[in-house]
């Protein structure tokens, strides 16, 4: 289980990964606007945006390098027009989307569009989602709505909740039912997605329905956070409530260690393939293995937790996937275990699936955000008028011959249920620490 210990931490990381990433699938707008309500050309000039529409139109299929892969450059190229000619009646955030619509056709989760500024901040309801194998569930929520605190979601406004997640998912680039699900947990909270995509009538009111903890049926409404504000949650499940604290609280560190001599196994947590400015990773390599050398006998187990990580440069990684390929007892089945999630994408992902080819690990927990068989190598280029800055994938990378599938899946699959998550168990490395050797 992707556990959250500390969820005010974790949602302000969410949110901030996703405001990075905002980027709109196929889909159709209303005439709603996601933010702004003033029309384009009041605020920058139709010709402005139609000069950056150009821009993009014909940069992002000159540099990518197979924008076409998902989408025909048909369809691409009457998208453009259309939205040329559409410009005039949008509204400064509908434009946005449209663009970001643009964008998203090509299909690939590391081609985007983001803003350098704040004109398209979108704002934020005070809770926190999590994707758990038997639905969408609070996890986090404003002191006042407490009671909803652990609940299941079941509608928005007056739309069931699995109509709300499919019109949110079209706000966002995914190449997975993974991915799809973080994306679908942030965008729930955005109040302008929701009254664009008709979930809601206004984004200044925003109702749920909610299956409590205790089974009964409730309800609340919620007002978006003022734009800037710092939300406080109250999180479940508490701190006291978590049963591995040690191991999987956030860190500051990039990566870390930790022996778990009761199961003789060492814990290594390793949430961004970069090298820490307080520690680089040939280091941290020659401190871990000059632990698992010295105690043989009560490390036998070797547990590498990359659930968090989405990625960097995969070669940082290198020392530690060598060493532990050079070591025959890791080569064992069980002795070398992986946990992957939807949150472990481009770099990260790479790293779990080497370490399975050249180490013998056994990929545990649920499948990943990112395919195996992908675009990356990120680029970018500029949309002056908007202040935009278009980001494309220059390279793509088979790590899979013969096949493509949409995720890295794991070998022992362990999805946590709700009562699971707010117990404060992390399932996954629970099967990891007990998994029986054959």
């Amino acid at each position: 289980m992707d556990n959250v210990p500390n969820a005010n931490e974790e949602c302000m990381n969410a949110i901030k990964h996703w405001r990075w990433l905002a980027v709109t699938s196929v889909c159709v707008l209303s005439g709603a606007a996601l933010g702004q309500t003033q029309p384009a050309a009041q605020l920058r000039g139709v010709e402005a945006w139609r000069s950056d529409l150009r821009v993009l139109a014909d940069e992002l299929p000159k540099r990518h390098i197979n924008a076409f892969t998902r989408v025909s450059r048909q369809r691409f190229d009457e998208d453009v027009d259309r939205l040329r000619a559409d410009a005039a009646g949008l509204t400064l955030d509908q434009f946005h989307a449209r663009l970001l619509q643009l964008v998203a056709l090509v299909g690939d989760a590391h081609t985007t569009l983001a803003w350098g500024d704040a004109q398209t901040d979108f704002g934020r309801l005070p809770i926190s989602i999590v994707r758990l194998k038997d639905g969408y569930f609070i996890n986090a929520i404003e002191p006042a709505h407490r009671a909803l605190l652990g609940g299941k979601l079941t509608r928005i406004g007056d739309v069931g909740i699995d109509e709300a997640a499919a019109r949110v998912a079209t706000l966002f680039p995914y190449e997975n039912d993974a991915s799809m699900h973080n994306g679908v947990c942030w965008w729930l909270g955005v109040p302008e997605a929701l009254e664009v995509l008709g979930v809601v009538p206004s984004r200044q009111q925003i109702a749920l329905g909610v299956l409590a903890r205790d089974g009964t049926e409730r309800s609340a409404v919620l007002a978006p956070a003022p734009r800037g504000a710092t939300i406080q949650y109250d999180v479940l499940p508490t701190q006291d409530l978590v049963q591995w604290p040690k191991l999987t609280n956030p860190r500051p560190e990039f990566y870390w260690f930790e022996h778990v001599p009761e199961h003789k196994a060492v814990y290594v947590r390793y949430d961004k393939c970069a090298n820490d400015p307080k520690r680089i990773l040939l280091l941290f390599s020659k401190e871990l293995f000059a632990f698992l050398d010295a105690h043989e006998a009560d490390a036998q187990r070797v547990i590498i937790d990359v659930r968090r990580n989405g990625g960097g440069n995969s070669l940082v990684f290198a020392p530690v996937i060598a060493g532990l390929a050079a070591r025959d007892r890791f080569r064992r089945h069980g002795n070398l275990i992986v946990l992957i999630g939807p949150r472990t994408f481009s770099s990260g992902m790479m790293n779990a699936l080497q370490l399975k080819h050249h180490a013998g690990a056994v990929l545990m927990g649920r499948p990943t955000g990112q395919k195996p068989n992908s675009f990356g190598e990120v680029k970018s280029f500029a949309l002056p008028n908007l202040g935009a800055t278009v980001h494309y994938s220059t390279k793509r990378f088979t790590q899979i011959d013969g096949d493509d599938p949409p995720s890295l899946m794991p070998e022992v699959l362990v999805e946590p249920t709700a009562d699971d998550y707010f117990a404060g168990r992390d399932v996954a490395l629970e099967r990891a620490l007990e998994f029986e050797r054959p």
